[in-house]
């Protein structure tokens, strides 16, 4: 039986500087260099295809830039999002892969019906796509925010279903374990599930800000979290009640729960750091001051023993045992997503 080590990863997309890799006992940095002028750089999104994991981000004047990254980034292509009400061009980066190239032809000649398609297509078939639309890979699919709607594309590029959204703008789309449902979240500080199948509105809940995270695997169980000026609220997945609230001193901007969800840190604009145990034990520390600016994002190590934090410019590796940053890493990007890595470069889920 072949054993292979899980560490974690932070791939940093952004400009003015070399694709490059950092590494050291607790944490790799892969920096993803996007040629050309430096603008707004939208969320980082990870797509696996034949056990590759690729990583794309959508500029603000609607391309999209295209990664894939083993050991190190390598820049694949960049090229115009074409999103239709009937195709979408978002998988033509596979055609640059020679392993596809008996495929290439059918995918080329796509591309092109796609283009001729969005360039004599009404205003309404045509959807114009920036660095803050949302846009969520799903097992062999992806759904892509559209004004009104999120409409679901299969890997060859054709529209597969569609959900209506209403008019009020995304902040960001998870799917459950499952992908039967969806937990949609607006500006406006709600969440929504939706069900794929039926493409109905489950419940909607207020107050629900920051950023969502769908704890356990199976929806019956599952939990989520998400946060709003100074509290953190658990709910039920399947049915949005409240199971827990937590009210910390200061407002939250970052949250974190590891992966035996017995442990909750927050991430506040001071810089300080915030943790509580969610299994009734005694936290190892409460507070611990980490940074002298917002802490924008919070991500657990794989054995859930060091907690890594995200500031401006910056990453803590924190201790969950004292509360004290090990190790302080200067970070480069506009961009950012952390990802598990096995000791071959393989990238989990």
């Amino acid at each position: 039986m072949e054993c292979r080590r899980i560490s974690s990863a932070l791939l940093s997309v952004g400009f003015g500087f070399e694709d490059k890799i950092k590494r050291n006992q607790y944490i790799t940095i892969i920096g993803c260099k996007i040629p050309g002028k430096e603008t707004s750089v939208g969320k980082v999104s990870r797509y696996f295809a034949k056990k590759n994991a690729y990583y794309c981000a959508v500029l603000e004047n609607g391309n999209v830039q295209w990664f894939g990254v083993s050991g190190t980034s390598s820049f694949i292509k960049e090229y115009p999002l074409v999103v239709t009400d009937a195709r979408t061009n978002i998988f033509d980066f596979l055609a640059a892969d020679k392993r596809d190239a008996d495929k290439r032809g059918a995918k080329e000649k796509k591309t092109e019906e796609a283009h001729s398609s969005a360039e004599s297509a009404s205003e309404g078939s045509l959807h114009r796509v920036s660095d803050r639309s949302a846009i969520l890979f799903l097992q062999s699919s992806v759904l892509i925010e559209t004004p009104g709607k999120l409409i679901e594309y299969s890997e060859e590029g054709d529209r597969l279903s569609e959900i209506e959204t209403g008019i009020g703008a995304i902040r960001s789309v998870q799917a459950t374990s499952c992908e039967n449902y969806l937990l949609v979240q607006y500006e406006k500080d709600e969440v929504v599930l939706y069900s794929t199948r039926t493409k109905k509105e489950m419940y909607r809940k207020k107050g629900a800000g920051g950023k969502i995270t769908i704890l356990g695997d199976v929806f019956e169980y599952s939990r989520f979290f998400t946060y709003l000026s100074n509290s953190v609220v658990i709910r039920k997945t399947s049915t949005g009640e409240a199971l827990l609230e937590l009210t910390f001193p200061e407002k939250i901007t970052s949250a974190a729960v590891d992966a035996l969800e017995r442990r909750i840190v927050v991430g506040t604009e001071s810089g300080q750091i915030y943790h509580a145990r969610l299994d009734g034990e005694e936290a190892e520390f409460s507070k611990s001051r980490i940074f002298n600016g917002e802490i924008i994002d919070l991500h657990f190590s794989p054995c859930n023993s060091l907690v890594y934090a995200l500031s401006k410019g910056f990453l803590a590796v924190v201790s969950v045992r004292t509360g004290q940053s090990v190790r302080n890493v200067q970070t480069e990007g506009k961009s950012f997503c952390f990802a598990e890595l096995t000791s071959s470069n393989l990238h989990l889920h």
